[in-house]
């Protein structure tokens, strides 16, 4: 018998018996696929067997896998993922605290309490850059806590720094409005950067929003149907209709009627409202090179897709 089998089966016998940690540790050879094949919901219950013999580390890590949907809900009642974490968080444990957070803030467990939310997010905000994100912006939306932009723009610093691509496009934001921050486009483009190099659609959008024109970057058109582009191929909507409109009207790039109907028809089925009417019009009345694009966009759409 190999080791890694000798160990499962050890850990099987172990568990059977009621022994938390080894319940766990079982739960944790099954979400990691260590010698066996990884089976998320095999994992959820030998992660429950461990919770419920009072094994703290397994509450957490079953109420992630609930919470994140990786995992089915289990067939008996849905374990209490909220008091786990609210237990954890009281202990001291700041992810308990922030897992804690989002049940407040999400209304998992209990009612929706925005200022209770905001209280476990700022003590996780000391370590957890999730945190950081969360309680930046409620601090930028007043929700839960008094409005603060400045405040705010120090929490998604933070979390930017540490790699956060979603804190790295809402510092971007503050940074392009001059919101708790100076305006500054260029450092906003720079943090654009790094969110889009990691993936972030919205990052991509917003910096074919800064190269398109009205911002303190010089104008390229080439540079933003590029980031357009990219933004569309990951199923952003709103970059779709403008990939759109540069291909009508010929921006950055030739003209292209017929990827622009495509990329019309694309962006509708997505979701973006306007493409259906601007695809429309096109078809009735064939768009001429001297007209204007219809239409703009605003860095208000990044997170959108």
């Amino acid at each position: 018998m190999h080791a890694a089998e000798l160990r499962r089966g050890r850990a099987h016998t172990a568990a059977e018996r009621g022994h938390g940690a080894a319940a766990r540790a079982l739960g944790m050879l099954y979400l990691t696929g260590a010698g066996v094949v990884r089976d998320a919901d095999e994992a959820a219950i030998w992660f429950n067997r461990a919770a419920e013999a009072g094994h703290q580390e397994a509450q957490t890590d079953l109420a992630v896998l609930l919470q994140t949907g990786e995992a089915a809900s289990l067939e008996s009642e849905p374990p209490p993922v909220h008091e786990w974490f609210k237990r954890a968080a009281e202990q001291g444990d700041l992810i308990g605290a922030f897992n804690y957070a989002v049940c407040l803030a999400e209304g998992v467990g209990e009612p929706r309490n925005d200022e209770l939310a905001a209280f476990w997010l700022k003590r996780a905000a000391a370590g957890v850059p999730n945190a950081q994100y969360w309680f930046g912006r409620m601090l930028v939306e007043g929700r839960g806590v008094a409005r603060d932009d400045a405040e705010a723009a120090i929490w998604l610093a933070r979390a930017a720094e540490a790699g956060l691509a979603d804190a790295q496009v809402a510092l971007a934001e503050l940074l392009v409005v001059g919101r708790g921050v100076p305006r500054d486009h260029q450092l906003a483009r720079s943090w654009l950067l790094r969110a889009a190099s990691g993936g972030h659609s919205g990052a991509m959008f917003a910096l074919g929003v800064l190269h398109g024109g009205d911002h303190d970057l010089e104008t390229d058109h080439q540079e933003a149907r590029r980031w357009f582009a990219q933004a569309a191929d990951q199923g952003h909507p709103t970059a779709a209709v403008m990939l759109a409109r540069y291909a009508v009207k010929g921006l950055g790039g030739p003209q292209d009627m017929e990827a622009g109907k495509r990329w019309y028809a694309h962006a509708a089925s997505l979701g973006a409202a306007e493409a259906s009417d601007e695809l429309a019009a096109l078809e009735r009345v064939p768009l001429r090179q001297t007209e204007a694009v219809p239409g703009t966009a605003s860095l208000a759409d990044m997170e959108r897709g």
